[in-house]
């Protein structure tokens, strides 16, 4: 909503009213970063706090489904009904998983996954072209330290970033 809008007040509800909720009430938080692993929304509307799950099964209420004063639970067919008259603003967040959890990878979907993360991450160190004895891969990232007496030669450090093999050089 831009900064100059206003929005208006809401209606008060008489004793056995149902008001209508608007549009510009759902506020959707789902625009978050592309690499989080959940998406998060906020979800307003007229419900029962006692109505989110079924009883019977667990199972979340798909409210975006109801046509009548019952909630039907899509997974096991339990009804319950509500009384649509007795209003009650609630606001859920809900929070849905983007990417697939780690440990529902496969070992080589979380090799692809760990070798994209390293290519997208900022160089450490300077690149070389070299290549790599380990994958072949062109480049090297090194780096030097003086590991021993002042009067002996750095240590020259190798790494590929493809493969993760690293070298040291005396």
């Amino acid at each position: 909503m831009a900064a100059t809008e206003k929005r208006k007040k809401p209606e008060k509800a008489s004793k056995g009213q149902v008001l209508p909720v608007a549009p510009e009430d759902f506020e959707d938080l789902s625009k978050g970063k592309q690499q989080d692993d959940f998406a998060v929304r906020q979800i307003l509307g007229v419900w029962q706090a006692d109505n989110y799950l079924c009883p019977r099964c667990g199972q979340v209420f798909d409210y975006g489904q109801i046509t009548g004063p019952e909630l039907v639970c899509t997974n096991c067919g339990y009804v319950k009904s509500f009384d649509k008259k007795v209003p009650l603003r609630s606001s859920v967040m809900v929070y849905e998983r983007v990417s697939p959890p780690w440990w529902s990878l496969s070992s080589a979907e979380v090799e692809a996954q760990w070798q994209a993360e390293m290519e997208d991450e900022v160089t450490e160190h300077p690149e070389i072209n070299q290549e790599c004895p380990n994958c072949g891969h062109d480049k090297l990232q090194f780096w030097t330290r003086q590991l021993r007496s002042a009067d002996e030669g750095l240590s020259v450090f190798f790494l590929c970033k493809k493969c993760g093999w690293r070298n040291v050089e005396k």
